[in-house]
């Protein structure tokens, strides 16, 4: 990790955000952090537990060496539960011009009588 930060470092630019998704609790990638901090890059930290390694005090070692350098990072363990998500989202809002020139978000299930009209033309 810490050799990929390095050389992924030149063509990360200003204001850009990094977020580091790794099992790894080897603590050597942290000083490249830094370096992504000093050119202005954000960076978060998602850190997955290692089963194979039974190290809770490196995991705490690591996340407060990331905090001290103010990047939020999260360990997310066995027991992190996954929902399913049955319902589809809508991705996209839909927006109703108002009477008043108004702009509103409309839910996806507005009522059919909400029709897009060109201006100047009544509605049918």
């Amino acid at each position: 990790l810490s050799k990929l930060i390095e050389l992924s470092e030149p063509v990360i630019n200003r204001g850009v955000t990094v977020t580091l998704l790794t099992p790894s609790f080897n603590p050597d990638w942290v000083g490249k952090v830094g370096s992504l901090l000093r050119r202005g890059t954000f960076v978060t930290a998602i850190l997955l537990e290692n089963t194979t390694l039974k190290g809770e005090e490196s995991i705490r070692n690591l996340v407060g060496a990331l905090a001290d350098l103010g990047v939020p990072a999260q360990v997310i363990d066995q027991n992190l539960e996954l929902e399913i998500v049955s319902e589809r989202r809508q991705q996209r809002p839909s927006y109703k011009v108002l009477g008043t020139g108004r702009v509103v978000s409309v839910p996806g299930n507005a009522p059919a009588d909400s029709v897009w009209v060109n201006i100047g033309e009544k509605p049918s």
